[in-house]
C-alpha cells in the first residue's frame, strides 16, 4: 500500500529524519512507536504531503507522493488524523464530517455512504450529530476526528496519538475503534505512546529514535525484546 524508502527530512537546518524506511501492506495495521522528539510525528506529515522531504521516495501503490500539494495526497487516498484534532468547535458535528469528503462534495451519493459508514462505526456521532463539536467528551471529539478521517474513503490511515489526554476507558474504545476500522479493510499507520497496547493490537512495529529506525519486527515480536521492554515497558 505504501512504500517509504530513505527518507530525510528537516525543519530549516535542524534535521529530523535520516532515512527511514517503512513498508505498509495492504489492510495492514503498523505501528510507528519511540520517544517524544524522534520523528514519529515528522514521519506522518511528510507522507500526507504537510511537510516537503529533503530526500527520498514516498509511494502510494506504486505512484509518487513526492512533491505533492497535501489536498492532492489527500485525494489519491491519504487520510491524517492529527493529535491536535483540528476540529470545527463552533460547527455541528454532522458539518465537520461533511468537511472530510470535500474532494467527493459533488457527489451526494458517496458523501451519504461515507456517513452511513462513520455513524455505523461511531453510533454515538449519528446521535449527536446536530450537537457542536466542541461540546463532545474528549473520547468524542477523537472518534469525531476519526470519522472526518474515513469521510474521504482513504486507501490508508494515518493516525496520531489518539490515546494522548483520554481517560483509560476512552482509549480502551477508540482502541477498539481502530481494530474495527482495520478489520473493515483499511489500512493505518498509528503513531502512540502507548506501546504495550499498540504492539498488542497491531501486526507489525518500527521503533524510531533520533530519527532513525533503529527496529523493525512482528510487533508481538517487539514485545519481547529486550531494547523495547526497558525503554518502553518499563521491564
Amino acid at each position: 500500500m505504501l512504500e517509504i524508502k530513505n527518507l530525510n527530512a528537516a525543519y530549516g537546518h535542524l534535521q529530523v529524519l535520516w532515512d527511514v524506511s517503512v513498508t505498509i501492506p495492504d489492510e495492514g495495521f503498523i505501528a510507528l512507536i519511540g520517544p517524544n522528539g524522534a520523528g514519529k510525528t515528522t514521519t506522518l506529515k511528510a507522507i500526507a504531503g504537510l511537510i516537503e522531504p529533503s530526500s527520498g521516495e514516498i509511494e502510494l501503490m506504486g505512484a509518487p507522493l513526492g512533491g505533492r500539494l497535501a489536498y492532492e495526497v489527500s485525494q489519491m487516498g491519504v487520510s491524517l488524523v492529527p493529535q491536535d484534532l483540528n476540529l470545527f468547535a463552533g460547527m455541528p458535528v454532522i458539518d465537520n464530517l461533511i468537511l472530510g469528503a470535500y474532494a467527493n462534495r459533488r457527489d451526494k451519493r458517496k458523501v451519504n455512504k461515507a456517513l452511513d459508514f462513520v455513524f455505523d462505526l461511531f453510533p454515538v456521532l449519528a446521535d449527536r450529530k446536530r450537537q457542536l463539536a466542541g461540546t463532545l467528551s474528549g473520547g468524542e471529539r477523537k472518534m469525531l476526528a476519526l470519522g472526518r478521517g474515513l469521510m474521504a474513503e482513504p486507501k490508508i490511515l494515518l493516525v496520531d496519538e489518539p490515546s494522548l489526554g483520554l481517560a483509560p476507558l476512552l482509549v480502551k474504545a477508540v482502541f477498539e475503534a481502530l481494530q474495527e476500522l482495520n478489520r473493515r479493510g483499511i489500512t493505518i499507520l498509528l503513531v502512540e505512546q502507548n506501546v504495550k497496547a499498540t504492539l498488542q493490537m497491531t501486526q507489525f512495529g518500527y521503533v524510531l529514535e533520533q530519527g532513525h529506525v533503529v527496529l523493525q519486527d512482528q510487533s508481538s515480536d517487539l514485545l519481547e525484546n529486550d531494547h523495547v521492554k526497558e525503554a518502553y515497558l518499563g521491564v
